[in-house]
């Protein structure tokens, strides 16, 4: 049978979803180790955290929250020139989402003029 990745402690049904990873309960070095390292489009993500990712050059920095073991994906605008870095860890509880790619996020003024053209 083939593996299906992780498997993760089950909480109870009240505290489903994701939760901050407490510091006591959480392995601190490897976290820290986790932090000055930054990622890239494709590589395994290594521990479920919030991750602050930085494009090329069309955005500002943003936030996403990537689960352990999926791969980091490519923005859909500037390709591989994406870079995660670990903000935060967190425990994950009975939650799946897929991201293929980043999704390019439209300015105001872009929305604006694509409503008064059509």
């Amino acid at each position: 049978m083939p593996s299906r990745g992780p498997v993760m402690r089950r909480r109870s049904p009240h505290r489903r979803g994701i939760h901050l990873v407490d510091r006591q309960s959480a392995n601190p070095e490897q976290q820290d180790a986790l932090k000055r390292k930054t990622f890239k489009t494709g590589r395994v993500v290594p521990l479920s955290g919030i991750y602050r990712v930085t494009h090329s050059e069309h955005r500002l920095p943003h936030e996403v929250t990537m689960l352990r073991a999926a791969t980091f994906p490519p923005c859909s605008k500037c390709g591989n020139n994406v870079q995660f870095k670990l903000l935060r860890g967190v425990t994950v509880d009975s939650f799946s989402v897929v991201l293929n790619s980043l999704p390019e996020v439209t300015s105001i003024a872009e929305m604006e003029d694509l409503e008064k053209a059509g």
